[in-house]
Parts: structure tokens; C-alpha cells; sequence
């Protein structure tokens, strides 16, 4: 038997730490050994190669790293809420695949829930399914 006191919320997980990446210190560290190197060198022509040539491919690997996380969580949401609506009773199952429709198919949708929404924000009548999106 669960109880929903043992169930963990969302808002009380804390955000996973990142990975098995180089921690702060270590950065910290890296970069104080490049300047130190770049002082002992005389900064040579080659030491600043590094910086304007190295730091936009790594920002660059960064920012495909962001965009990986980011699909992998909006992919968990997505599921969450097909789940969600897949229990709910008076959901629309034809909402779980509306994400596979054209943008046009998309507008279809948010101007069938305007119609069906006072301008209060309540439910003005249910008409069956939410609209089809040609998604299947």
C-alpha cells in the first residue's frame, strides 16, 4: 500500500549534478596552469591560438551537449504528460500524438481549446475529442 506522503514531488528533487564532467576547481586549475604558461612562454602567438581558436569549439561542444539534455528532458516531460492524459478520464487521447502534427495541425488544436474557453478562463462546454490533428 503507497501512501501519498512517501511520494516525492517534483518540486522537492533537487537538480541532478552534472556528470562525470571537470568540476569547477578543476577549471579553476586549467586555466591558472594556461596563464601561468602563457607568463613563463612570454605569451607567444601560439598561447593565444589556443584561446581564440579553442574556446569556440569548446563552447561550441557545449552548446551541443545543452541542446542533448534539453531534447532527453523535454522528451521525459512529454511522456509524463502523455501518461497524465492517458489516465485522466475526460482528457482527449488524441492529444498524445498531437506533437507528431504539422504546425498547422498544432494551430488547429489551440484554436479549437480558445473556442471552447471563456474569456474568464472556464470550460464553456465539452465537445468529445479535443480535434483531430491529423497525427494519427
Amino acid at each position: 500500500m503507497t501512501s501519498e506522503a512517501n511520494t516525492p514531488s517534483t518540486s522537492d528533487a533537487a537538480p541532478p549534478e552534472p556528470g562525470p564532467g571537470i568540476s569547477k576547481q578543476q577549471w579553476r586549475s586549467g586555466l591558472a596552469a594556461w596563464l601561468v604558461a602563457g607568463w613563463a612562454l612570454g605569451f607567444p602567438r601560439s598561447w593565444e591560438l589556443v584561446a581564440t581558436v579553442g574556446l569556440p569549439v569548446v563552447t561550441l561542444v557545449l552548446l551541443i551537449v545543452v541542446q542533448h539534455t534539453q531534447n532527453h528532458d523535454d522528451r521525459a516531460i512529454q511522456l509524463k504528460l502523455d501518461e497524465v492524459i492517458r489516465a485522466l478520464e475526460r482528457a482527449s487521447n488524441s492529444m498524445i500524438r498531437v506533437d507528431e502534427g504539422s504546425w498547422e495541425d498544432l494551430e488547429h488544436v489551440r484554436e479549437h481549446f480558445r473556442r471552447h474557453v471563456a474569456p474568464d478562463g472556464r470550460e464553456q462546454g465539452r465537445t468529445g475529442e479535443a480535434g483531430a490533428t491529423g497525427a494519427g
